[in-house]
């Protein structure tokens, strides 16, 4: 599994998204609909410097739509982690902004490697629970992030 201290290249290289093969494989467990919507670095392989010249609200299309047992439509954010997710300030600001333009909530389910377990939250509580964690800065990126421990992410989806 790559890091955050790998370049945009390296990390998206050759590389499979084994947070979204699991929580796609979760959703199939619990025989929700799912199908992608954003773009999938790992296929598509968009080099970086065309990647940056896209808008940044569509370069944050969620990755994909989902729709429960219960026939709601969820607009979905898959992470992936080892043991601390860096959850962007800059992502956060533009899936709110997706919230808003499509009138669909928007859920992060997101993936440690470490603990091989899935969890999921709102995007606003997963924000706002953020702010008293320490913050990063991505070196390539210079991007600002959250450093969240998993331990310290409680499953805010009960049953889903």
């Amino acid at each position: 599994m790559t890091t955050k201290n790998n370049t945009y290249f390296e990390r998206n290289n050759n590389q499979i998204n084994i947070a979204e093969e699991k929580v796609e494989e979760y959703f199939r467990f619990k025989d929700f609909f799912y199908t992608r919507l954003g773009f999938d670095e790992k296929a598509e392989n968009i080099p970086s410097n065309m990647f940056k010249h896209i808008p940044k609200f569509i370069r944050n299309m969620p990755d994909g739509l989902l729709i429960d047992s219960n026939k709601k439509a969820w607009l979905v954010e898959i992470k992936g982690c080892k043991d601390t997710l860096h959850l962007k300030h800059s992502d956060c600001k533009e899936y709110k902004l997706w919230m808003q333009k499509s009138e669909i909530p928007l859920i992060l389910y997101l993936y440690s490697s470490t603990y091989r377990e899935i969890k999921a939250f709102s995007i606003t509580d997963l924000t706002e629970k953020a702010q008293k964690f320490p913050q990063g800065r991505y070196d390539d990126s210079k991007k600002t992030y959250w450093e969240i421990p998993w331990g310290n992410l409680s499953n805010y989806l009960k049953g889903s």
